[in-house]
Parts: structure tokens; C-alpha cells; sequence
């Protein structure tokens, strides 16, 4: 009686295993396709390419200026929306004549952006969103790019709307 040699029936077991996992592996990353990254409220592609001018950008601006924090927790629905106060650093006044532009998005997900526009001035260095109606509960982005005579920031701030 002969000895049975179990290595072809491994190796091919194995060999199986690391196929199907690659079968899963892409059908997997074909469902979930890769998000737009909108860091900067710019495509990556244009990020990618001038990232350094654009750190070098915020560095100068975030020394020149400061944003009053507000509360993260919020409502889902904002009628008077959402509010940010830029100030001088040196002399803690209020910037006015500033140029912000909002944007609400998902931080998981580009399908659900939400461009607010441009904000009103609501005060000496107040700029405030138009009325926010959150569609979903969550985490949500609050993305605002900012533009004085100085330069150009972006500012982020993650909100939990419930």
C-alpha cells in the first residue's frame, strides 16, 4: 500500500484561497469606487500639483489671521445657518470686506456636497451660511474658503448634526 502525499492538494487549496481573495479583493473596489477628495474645496488632481504653494499659502494666512471655534453640535435644520468670526491675530479684530465661500459635505463621501455659496456678512468679521437643512443625521464637514487682500485660507470643521 502506498503513502498518500498530501502537498499537491495544499498547494492547490492555497493556491485557490489566493485567487478567490483577489476575485474579492477587486469586486470589492469595484462596489466602492474612490471618492473624490475635496480637501481644499479643489479636485486632488489640482491639490496634488500645487500642494506646496498651497501650505505655504495657509501658513501665511493662519499667522496673519484666527477664526473664532464655535460648537460642532448642531441641529439638522439651521435656519439662521452657521456662522464664523475671522480676526486679526495680532489685534483680535474682526476682517471685514472678506470674500468666504461655504461648502457642507460628508467626510466619507463626495455624493452628498452641498455648496452653500457665498456668505453674508453678518457682523464686523461675522460671515454666516445661508439656512442649513441637514438631509441626514451624522457627521457632516463644514469647509470655508476664505479670501482677504492678504491671501487665501481654507478653513474645516467637522459637525455632528442630530
Amino acid at each position: 500500500m502506498r503513502e498518500k502525499n498530501f502537498w499537491p492538494l495544499g498547494i492547490f487549496l492555497v493556491t485557490m484561497t489566493v485567487v478567490g481573495m483577489i476575485i474579492w479583493t477587486v469586486n470589492l473596489a469595484l462596489k466602492n469606487p474612490v471618492e473624490l477628495d475635496n480637501s481644499y474645496m479643489n479636485y486632488y488632481q489640482q491639490v496634488d500639483s500645487n500642494i506646496n504653494e498651497i501650505q505655504q499659502e495657509q501658513k501665511r494666512f493662519w499667522g496673519l489671521y484666527a477664526i473664532k471655534p464655535f460648537s460642532s453640535k448642531v441641529e439638522m435644520n439651521l435656519p439662521q445657518g452657521v456662522s464664523i468670526e475671522l480676526l486679526k491675530r495680532e489685534t483680535q479684530e474682526g476682517v471685514e470686506g472678506a470674500k468666504v465661500t461655504f461648502r457642507l459635505t460628508r467626510p466619507h463621501t463626495a455624493r452628498e456636497d452641498i455648496d452653500l455659496g457665498e456668505g453674508r456678512e453678518a457682523g464686523k468679521g461675522v460671515y454666516a451660511t445661508p439656512a442649513i437643512q441637514f438631509p441626514k443625521e451624522g457627521r457632516w464637514k463644514l469647509q470655508a474658503m476664505i479670501e482677504t487682500s492678504e491671501g487665501k485660507g481654507y478653513f474645516e470643521k467637522e459637525l455632528n448634526a442630530r
